[in-house]
């Protein structure tokens, strides 16, 4: 939070910028707050039932929540395509049939939906690959850094068992 109010003032915002630590499933906010709900990846640590559920109530009719959270295609994916994101999240991964059930049984009515281009997610693994190098390159962290060792994995699943999949829609 200090890093986002200091990048805030810098780029002369900092005045409409108001950082906040709170739990998900336990939002300190009044009903219907605000018009738009951005949710990229944060449904992952709650599950997408429980995020959409405790969400709704901060959107007025009319407002909207802008959900970014990953699927696979295929129902029956086996668990080299599941794992590497199912450890991150507190439920399995669905297809985005299932996603939809979900969304609208939690009172949403879906005005659009996109996928994020394997294209993207391509170039978001090739940057995330030369990023790591450089760190490691430059001495900054080793090889056997856990971090480092995160990335690299997920970037190479993505390449050989991921890519085309899974989605992020």
């Amino acid at each position: 939070l200090p890093l986002l109010k200091k990048t805030a003032q810098e780029c002369g915002s900092g005045s409409q910028i108001q950082g906040l630590a709170a739990r998900y499933d336990a939002l300190p906010f009044p009903d219907e707050s605000f018009h738009l709900v951005l949710a990229e990846w944060a449904a992952m640590r709650l599950g997408l039932q429980r995020s959409v559920h405790a969400w709704r109530r901060l959107v007025p009719i009319g407002g909207h929540v802008a959900l970014a959270h990953p699927g696979v295609v295929n129902r029956d994916a086996p668990p080299e395509v599941r794992l590497p994101l199912e450890r991150r999240m507190v439920e399995s991964l669905l297809t985005l049939s299932d996603y939809q059930v979900v969304l609208r049984g939690a009172g949403y009515e879906i005005v659009h939906q996109a996928p994020l281009l394997h294209d993207l997610w391509e170039r978001f693994y090739s940057d995330s690959i030369r990023r790591a190098w450089a760190l490691i390159r430059s001495g900054e962290v080793d090889e056997k850094d856990p971090t480092i060792e995160s990335v690299l994995n997920e970037a190479h699943w993505y390449r050989r068992v991921g890519r085309g999949r899974v989605f992020l829609q």
